[in-house]
């Protein structure tokens, strides 16, 4: 009995001894292998972390672009709106270049009705004067007559404004025709837009605004006028559409470029 005990130990002793565990020499290939393999990994996901930030960052900075030229857009489309056409009104553009453009136009829809306004007369009074502000310009018309004049006076105050010269209206001194009750009244804007390529910076200025900064990162921005044959010209009158170009850069330093040509619409009549 005691011998079948000793053989089955025996034999329980090789079989452990045929199952024995790694060496030192072993541990370390493995651990230095699964290093390799860990190092390839975690540098498969940075190149795939700072290849996604960089891909985000440039979107980020594309979409604000968009963002910055639809709004001038939207606001070339205004050059001359209420404005252009009507009695003692200069040209709308006042300014132009390859960085700037500055014009009067209602871009902010802002809009009332008169009383009365007689002939020579100085002043008008709304049925509200919201949204109407000093020294902006005031556009009244009915039927076939039309004008603007110089909102004199601050309207916060009162629905009666005081009416001043327009710009180029020569020797204007009061309105040149009648109005009846519930002629149309709007306010209408000086705004400019402009770049410093110092600054990197785009800014937009309106009278009852100040001077905003739309946007920033600005590498480059050009403006470009062409008359209605599609010809390139500088000369104010002479100008029906825009061409926008607007190169804006992220913090990582890529770069995106959009641009636009905008119709003068408002400046179409007939």
């Amino acid at each position: 009995m005691n011998g079948r005990v000793r053989r089955r130990a025996s034999r329980g002793l090789r079989a452990a001894q045929g199952h024995r565990g790694f060496s030192l020499a072993e541990l370390l290939v493995a651990i230095a292998v699964l290093s390799l393999i860990m190092a390839a990994l975690f540098g498969a996901l940075d190149v795939s972390q700072k290849a996604y930030g960089r891909a985000t960052s440039a979107e980020e900075a594309q979409v604000a672009a968009r963002a910055t030229l639809d709004r001038l857009a939207t606001d070339l489309r205004m050059v001359g709106s209420f404005y252009f056409g009507a009695g003692n009104a200069g040209f709308p553009i006042t300014a132009f270049g390859s960085t700037s453009i500055s014009f009067w136009g209602d871009v902010n829809g802002d809009g009332s009705t008169t009383t009365t306004a007689a002939a020579t007369a100085t002043g008008i009074t709304l049925a509200s004067a919201t949204g109407f502000t000093q020294n902006e310009l005031v556009y009244v018309g009915s039927g076939a007559f039309r004008e603007v004049a110089t909102i004199a006076s601050d309207p916060s105050s009162s629905t009666t404004l005081t009416l001043s010269a327009p710009p180029a209206a020569g020797t204007w001194t009061a309105l040149a025709n009648s109005y009846p009750a519930n002629s149309m009244v709007r306010s209408v804007e000086q705004v400019t837009w402009s770049y410093d390529a110092a600054a990197r910076t785009l800014t937009r200025t309106e009278a009852d605004s100040g001077a905003v900064t739309v946007m920033d990162n600005v590498v480059a921005f050009s403006l470009a006028g062409y008359d209605v044959n599609g010809t390139a010209t500088t000369t104010l009158s002479a100008i029906d559409s825009i061409g926008v170009a607007l190169t804006v850069e992220d913090p990582r330093g890529a770069r995106r470029t959009l641009g636009v040509r905008v119709q003068l619409r408002s400046m179409r009549v007939g």
